[in-house]
C-alpha cells in the first residue's frame, strides 16, 4: 500500500473511533471553559521568544565588542598605570617590589580652585630656583613643578627641622600636600591632541623597612613607591623602564643616569607635555630669517607665523606676550623691545611671572613671529638647592632622608647626593612637546610697532619662555640663547 493510501486510511478509522465532531463548535463554550491547546500559536511564540532572546545575546555580545574597541583613550592611560602598579608581581620581588598602590585622578583634568598663596609659593620657588643659575649665554630649560613636587617627596622623608623647605617651598608639609594635590589633579589630563601628566615616584632599598607613614605620604600625593634591591643592576633597567614609559620615550634615561655611590633612595618625577595651539600656524607662513644669539651671531633658521587675538605686556624696555593651547594652558614669551637684545639682563631682579593689569597694552591682535626650535638641557640643583636652604639634604654627614625607613640606624648618614634634571622641548606649526625627568639620588655614606590695533613682536634675539596652567603655576622654564 502506498503512503498517501495508509494516510487515508489512517485518517477514516480516526473519524470513525473520535467521539467529537471535526469540527467542534467550539465558540458554544463558557470563555472560561476553552481549554484547547493551540499548539502553533505556542510555537509560533517559542519562536518568537528565542529569537528575540538570541537577538538580545547578539546586542550585548556586539556591545560588548564596540566597548572594547572604542575604549577611550582615558581608559587606556588608566590601564597602563594599573600595569604599572602591578609590575611588582610580574618581576622577581627580590630586586623590585610594589609598596603602595596609587589610584590617579580622571585624565579629564580637576577643576579645583587653587588657592592665590599656593600659586605665589610655587612661582617663588620658581623664580628662586632660576635666579640660582648663572646661565652663561646658554640654552636652558627646566620643569619648575615636576622639582617641586621632587622635593615634596624628599620633605616627607626629612626628620628633624623642616624650616629650609618651609621657607623654599612655602607653607608647611600639611598644606603643601593638600595644595599640591589639589594643583596635580588640575594638571593631569589627557584632551584631544594634547596631554600633560607628571608622575613622581620613590625607590626605596629593600635592604631596610619602609616606614609605612612615609609610603602613605607617598600615595597621598599620587607617587609610587617601590622597594628596590640596589645590589642587583636589574632594578636599575626597571627604574629606567618606569621612567621612559611616563615620558612615552625608550631611552630618556638609561641605567647610567642612575648612577650613585651608595644607592639608598631614589626620588624620580617625570613630566611629559603636548600640546597644540589654540591658534594654530600655517606651514605656508614659516619663512626664513635671521636669529642673533646670546654671542652676537646671526643664524638662519625657519620662524612661523600667525595673527591672533592675544595679550600683550609691556615693561620697559621688554615685553610679554600670551599665546594659548588648546588644553587651557598658555605660554608666555618674554623678549627684548631691541631686535639683537638679550633678555636676561633685562629681566634681573623682575617677577617675570607677574602679568599686572596695568602693564596690559591697548590691542586686539597679535602678530607674533616664533623661531622653529628645540633645545634640550641637563641641569644639576644640588648646588642651587644648598645655596637656598637645603644644605643639610645634601650633607654626606647628614641623616635627612632617615624617615623614609622604620628600622634606619641611629645617626647613620641619609642624604641626596645630587638633584638633576634631563629636559627637552621642541616647537614647530603643530605646538610644543616638552619632557622632563627629575632625578634625586640619595646615598647612605624682538621690538613690537602698534599698528592698526595689532603688535608686532618678532623672537628673532635671546628670549625666556615658560607655560603656565590656567591658574598661573608655571610648568615648564625656558631660555633660548642660540636656535
Amino acid at each position: 500500500m502506498k503512503k498517501a493510501d495508509l494516510r487515508k486510511a489512517f485518517e477514516a478509522d480516526l473519524r470513525a473511533f473520535s467521539p467529537v465532531p471535526e469540527r467542534f463548535p467550539v465558540e458554544t463554550l463558557p470563555s472560561n471553559e476553552r481549554r484547547y491547546v493551540n499548539v502553533k500559536g505556542i510555537i509560533g511564540w517559542t519562536a518568537w521568544g528565542i529569537a528575540i532572546a538570541f537577538g538580545l545575546v547578539v546586542v550585548v555580545a556586539i556591545s560588548s565588542v564596540l566597548a572594547m574597541g572604542l575604549r577611550t583613550e582615558e581608559s587606556l592611560h588608566r590601564e597602563k598605570r594599573v600595569y604599572a602598579q602591578n609590575v611588582g608581581t610580574a618581576l622577581k620581588e627580590d630586586y623590585f617590589k610594589a609598596l603602595n598602590s596609587v589610584e590617579y585622578p580622571s585624565l579629564s583634568g580637576g577643576q579645583n580652585q587653587i588657592e592665590a598663596t599656593f600659586v605665589d609659593d610655587v612661582q617663588k620657588f620658581t623664580d628662586s630656583v632660576f635666579g640660582a643659575f648663572d646661565v652663561g649665554g646658554s640654552n636652558f630649560a627646566f620643569a619648575p613643578f615636576s622639582l617641586y613636587g621632587n622635593l615634596m617627596m624628599a620633605s616627607s622623608a626629612s626628620v628633624g627641622d623642616q624650616s629650609g623647605f618651609d621657607s623654599l617651598l612655602g607653607g608647611n608639609a600639611a598644606s603643601r600636600a593638600s595644595k599640591f594635590r589639589e594643583a596635580y589633579e588640575n594638571d593631569y589630563f589627557v584632551k584631544g591632541d594634547g596631554n600633560l601628566q607628571m608622575y613622581n615616584g620613590a625607590f626605596l632599598s629593600s635592604a631596610y623597612e619602609p616606614n609605612r607613614d612615609y609610603v602613605n605620604a607617598l600615595t597621598a600625593m599620587y607617587a609610587e613607591a617601590y622597594g628596590v634591591d640596589f645590589t642587583n643592576e636589574k632594578a636599575f633597567a626597571e627604574i629606567s623602564k618606569w621612567a621612559n614609559e611616563r615620558v612615552d620615550e625608550d631611552g630618556f634615561v638609561s641605567p647610567e643616569d642612575l648612577e650613585c655611590e651608595n644607592p639608598l633612595l631614589y626620588l624620580l618625577s617625570t613630566f611629559c607635555f603636548k600640546g597644540t595651539w589654540r591658534n594654530g600656524y600655517s606651514t605656508a607662513e614659516t619663512k626664513e630669517g635671521l636669529f642673533v644669539s646670546a654671542s652676537g651671531e646671526s643664524q638662519k633658521i625657519d620662524f612661523m607665523n600667525h595673527l591672533y587675538g592675544g595679550l600683550v605686556y609691556e615693561f620697559g624696555d621688554y615685553v610679554a606676550v600670551d599665546d594659548q593651547y588648546n588644553d587651557g594652558l598658555d605660554i608666555v614669551y618674554l623678549t627684548p623691545r631691541d631686535s639683537g637684545d638679550d633678555i636676561l639682563p633685562l629681566i634681573s631682579g623682575k617677577d617675570i611671572f607677574a602679568l599686572p593689569e596695568e602693564n596690559l597694552a591697548s590691542t586686539l591682535y597679535v602678530d607674533l613671529t616664533v623661531p622653529k626650535f628645540s633645545l634640550s638641557s641637563k641641569l644639576r640643583f644640588d648646588e642651587a638647592l644648598s645655596s637656598l636652604g637645603l644644605g643639610d639634604l645634601y650633607d654626606p654627614s647628614s641623616s635627612a632622608l632617615a624617615g623614609a625607613f622604620a628600622d634606619y640606624p641611629d645617626g647613620a648618614p641619609a642624604y641626596l647626593e645630587e638633584t638633576y634634571q634631563k629636559n627637552e622641548i621642541s616647537m614647530d606649526e603643530d605646538g610644543t612637546t616638552a619632557k622632563s625627568v627629575t632625578f634625586s639620588l640619595g646615598g647612605a655614606a624682538a621690538a613690537p610697532v602698534e599698528e592698526d590695533n595689532t603688535y608686532v613682536v618678532d623672537l628673532d634675539s635671546p628670549f625666556l619662555f615658560y607655560i603656565k596652567d590656567r591658574f598661573g603655576i608655571p610648568l615648564f622654564v625656558g631660555y633660548v640663547a642660540e636656535v
